[in-house]
């Protein structure tokens, strides 16, 4: 390394393995070639059953800032945790093991971070999908929201963008700001352990760099990929949601953001619920309930929910009901559960009725 790179801080990479021998030379390829050379690479093997490990340990020979660390199956929330324990730079970054990183994601990143003196920058990124190879820019709404609203880059405060981004890696973060975070990883956590994690920095922030510019590449449609399974992961967001209501409830002066929460939490719910195998369906179904009826819910029009709906409606009546209070729901339903038309016209008068003054769920009282 030069002197004059020696003289720039260094950035800690974090980089969870497990089972990716298809895609982990491009990842680690990307890692080697970023034109940002003061890094520190913590390569983490999850107890990889396939040649991962053998690849691994061939680039670790090949390049000096790699680490690695190897044990056996802890998953990937642990691994994480422990990764970020490893990391001794001053600037800390992750890269999902079948994603890889453009050039210059590390010195884009930190360029703005420094330039816009911000807790930690935020970037676009590609979505590369492995069935049909097709590679599209990420256009998200929230972007554009933001880089109109600021006028420029920086974002004071993150709510604009809390429940559209919650992923570690597409971000760079301040070490010192990251571990100061009142909600780290944790390695209990069964899946999204980074999604309370993100929440909290949003929400902790002095002030966030956004960068339109993509800076990973996002791979979806791999075998054996967790997004969209349908397996009982899903029931791990009960716990993720109450890590947030915790946090929310600590600090006062979030509570403007409650009912946004609220529609991001029905909808997480609901989208788990057609994700997880029917034999689980009515157990998840009840959770949901159970998860708003303990936190004092009830509908504006005094109906209480779901007390009364659990004891006289099916259970495909009653997710209907529920979905129905989202503001774009109905139209979603009728176009893609088309066997589900009748039910929403039968109880469209129902709904009418008992929601006609509805804006969303409040407290009781």
């Amino acid at each position: 390394m030069s002197e004059s790179e020696n003289k720039t801080p260094k950035i800690s990479v974090i980089v969870p393995v497990y089972n990716v021998e298809q895609y982990l030379e491009q990842c680690l390829s990307s890692l080697i070639g970023q034109t940002y050379k003061n890094i520190e690479i913590i390569l983490l093997n999850d107890g990889s059953s396939d040649s991962s490990a053998g690849i691994l340990k061939r680039y670790a020979q090949l390049d000096a800032r790699i680490k690695l660390y190897e044990w056996e199956n802890v998953g990937y929330s642990e691994t994480l945790r422990r990764g970020v324990s490893f990391a001794t730079g001053e600037y800390l970054a992750f890269l999902d093991s079948d994603d890889w990183a453009e050039p210059d994601f590390i010195e884009t990143l930190y360029t703005s971070l420094r330039e816009e003196n911000a807790d930690f920058s935020v970037g676009s990124y590609y979505v590369y999908d492995e069935r049909s190879g097709m590679k599209s820019l990420n256009d998200k709404t929230w972007l554009r929201s933001v880089l109109n609203n600021s006028g420029g880059t920086v974002l004071s405060g993150g709510e604009d963008i809390l429940f559209d981004d919650a992923v570690l890696w597409n971000k760079l973060y301040s070490m010192k700001f990251f571990r100061s975070l009142e909600i780290q990883i944790h390695g209990d956590m069964k899946t999204a352990p980074d999604v309370p994690v993100v929440w909290c920095a949003f929400l902790s922030a002095r002030k966030i760099s956004v960068i339109p510019k993509p800076v990973v590449n996002y791979r979806i449609g791999r075998a054996g990929q967790h997004t969209g399974a349908k397996d009982l992961r899903f029931f791990a967001c009960f716990d993720l949601f109450q890590y947030f209501f915790e946090f929310v409830e600590r600090h006062p002066e979030l509570k403007q953001l409650e009912a946004c929460f609220l529609h991001l939490q029905l909808s997480r719910y609901l989208w788990g619920y057609e994700k997880t195998p029917e034999s689980v369906r009515s157990e998840y179904f009840e959770k949901i309930c159970n998860a708003f009826c303990e936190r004092g819910y009830s509908f504006r029009s005094g109906i209480h929910f779901p007390s009364a709906a659990k004891k006289t409606l099916p259970e495909k009546i009653r997710i209907l009901l529920l979905k129905m209070l989202h503001p774009i729901a109905l139209k979603a339903i009728i176009n893609r559960n088309k066997k589900s038309f009748d039910h929403v016209v039968l109880f469209r008068a129902f709904l009418e009725k008992c929601f006609l003054h509805l804006q969303f769920l409040t407290r009781k009282g």
